[in-house]
């Protein structure tokens, strides 16, 4: 009787582990080489986004991926368009806070760019949020 609940027990590990895991995967079923591609893209942006060492090389040849995606808007679903569109407004509002900061240092201003990095920050949990990828 105790091995037959050790049995279930077991299974019953097995199958919250394999639930678990599933919170971290390709939520949105998007293309295997969008998705892994995808990850390092995110993950790399948030990396630049918080002044982080990134490596240029993947990151150029990520950069390059990305802008053949959408330039030619070869999207396999909906999902990938979404996604591609979500890390689109990732960068514009990225390149916006950079010229925010630049105009403020130019002005003698003392910024505050919170609002966009908070802006950010909601696109980066949404694409977690929506597609499974974790960025930090």
């Amino acid at each position: 009787m105790i091995k037959k609940w050790i049995y279930v027990l077991i299974i019953l590990l097995l199958v919250v582990a394999g639930c678990s895991k599933s919170a971290s995967t390709n939520k949105a079923n998007l293309d295997e080489e969008v998705f892994e591609k995808g990850t390092k893209l995110v993950q790399y942006t948030y990396m630049e986004v918080n002044d982080e060492d990134v490596p240029e090389e993947e990151l150029k040849e990520l950069l390059k991926w990305y802008s053949n995606k959408v330039e030619l808007e070869e999207y396999a679903s909906e999902e990938e368009e979404l996604f591609f569109s979500k890390l689109y407004l990732i960068k514009l509002n990225q390149k916006i806070s950079s010229i925010q900061s630049l105009n403020d240092k130019l002005s003698g201003k003392s910024g505050n760019n919170d609002s966009k990095r908070e802006d950010i920050e909601i696109l980066f949990q949404e694409i977690e949020d929506i597609f499974g990828i974790i960025y930090k």
